[in-house]
């Protein structure tokens, strides 16, 4: 299922099962109130207070230095705090397998935050050899627990199949494990579960309810699928102008698909009279992330002169990229720029490249002229080199896989 990307490490928080260790000294009668005397005496609690204080003071140097006097006498949340610490360099130089080390301990007492953290190194390979499987264990250990990010992740793995059997129903079940607790990412993905249906009966109301949830919680995925849920009337009543609301908020955020849509319903008028050139910026936002079909739009905003000063030149750069990426819109654009020699030198065995590349994968209305195009362009190569351009076509097409 895509779109939804991955969770945020946990924050610290105390252990829910783990008691204080055996070896911490009680404080005795009399014993300092100055939790830095306490710390200096022993006191583990007194030593992760203190070194809570200095982090929060970006003191991080003398924070580490109680984190590992408390660490070392076992307890867990000073162990999980000494490892977030080795994995950012955070007063210490930065060693993941020594952050990996801490958060095994921590991990193995039961602090869920840890065990996601543990999980979460294993699945990336970060200071552990990279082993899903083992991922997969400590998220299960945190999301038995509750932890609201061991339960997305797992609804993840079990998503995509990394290191389990891939199972949308199990998936479907710890993203709504997550999402009641409020998790905003587990609420687009159980969101986008119902949408599709995968794991859940296809269900666009409650799709809608969902997105609609962590969209207000900024959530970028959410507010890009809740403008498309408003765009369609799909599980809400049709409302362009709530669709163009939406989406204008994730594309602020850089979502890019979020911003190319945003520049069709400007480019249109949905919504709200057209407006061509805050298309074309909403367009270049896009595409400068890499959007093929905002590349494209752009390419013909620059070629037509649509809400952008013509530019060949423009429209070239921004077609050729767009049909390295296999759009089949730009590919045929492509090469009707190399055929007539607009923002590149005329060059008819490119032209043929193209247009014969489109012409393999396109099925919608206009194929017959596109067709007509390519045979034109045959007629104006040798016979080796349109051997030649047939023969970089094909390769183009199995290279790419496009089909």
């Amino acid at each position: 299922m895509g779109g939804v990307t991955g969770a945020e490490p946990a924050p610290a928080s105390p252990p829910t099962e783990a008691p204080p260790p055996a070896t911490a000294p009680a404080a005795p009668a009399g014993a300092p109130e100055d939790p830095a005397q306490r710390a200096a005496l022993g006191d583990v609690q007194a030593q992760v207070t203190l070194a809570d204080r200095l982090a929060g003071e970006n003191r991080w140097e003398e924070a580490v230095r109680w984190y590992t006097a408390a660490a070392e006498q076992g307890n867990a949340v000073a162990q999980l705090q000494l490892a977030d610490a080795y994995l950012s360099g955070h007063g210490v130089t930065r060693n993941e397998p020594q952050a990996v080390q801490w958060y095994a301990r921590a991990a193995e007492q039961g602090l869920a935050a840890a065990q996601v953290r543990l999980g979460e190194a294993y699945l990336s390979g970060v200071g552990v050899a990279r082993d899903p499987a083992q991922a997969v264990q400590w998220f299960t250990k945190a999301a038995q627990q509750g932890e609201a990010v061991g339960q997305l992740r797992l609804g993840l793995a079990y998503d995509s199949g990394q290191g389990v059997r891939r199972d949308p129903v199990q998936a479907a079940q710890w993203f709504a494990k997550a999402a009641e607790q409020g998790h905003p990412v587990a609420q687009s993905a159980l969101g986008e579960a119902y949408r599709q249906g995968e794991g859940v009966p296809r269900d666009p109301v409650q799709a809608a309810q969902w997105f609609t949830k962590a969209a207000e919680q900024g959530q970028t995925e959410a507010q890009f699928r809740l403008g498309q849920a408003f765009a369609q009337g799909s599980g809400v009543a049709r409302d362009p102008v709530q669709a163009t609301q939406w989406w204008t908020r994730a594309a602020e955020a850089d979502h890019r698909e979020a911003a190319y849509e945003l520049g069709q319903a400007l480019a249109q008028g949905a919504g709200a009279p057209p407006d061509k050139p805050a298309a074309v910026r909403w367009y270049t936002k896009a595409a400068l992330q890499g959007d093929p079909r905002a590349q494209t739009a752009l390419a013909l905003a620059y070629a037509t002169g649509d809400g952008a000063p013509q530019s060949f030149g423009e429209a070239f750069t921004w077609s050729n990229r767009a049909a390295e990426q296999g759009d089949v819109r730009a590919q045929i654009l492509l090469g009707q720029l190399y055929y007539r020699g607009l923002g590149v030198p005329q060059n008819f065995e490119q032209a043929y490249i193209w247009v014969d590349v489109a012409t393999s994968r396109f099925t919608g209305a206009g194929r017959r002229e596109v067709v007509q195009l390519r045979d034109a362009l045959a007629r104006l190569l040798t016979a080796d080199q349109l051997a030649r351009a047939q023969g970089r076509a094909l390769e183009l097409v199995r290279s790419h896989n496009w089909r």
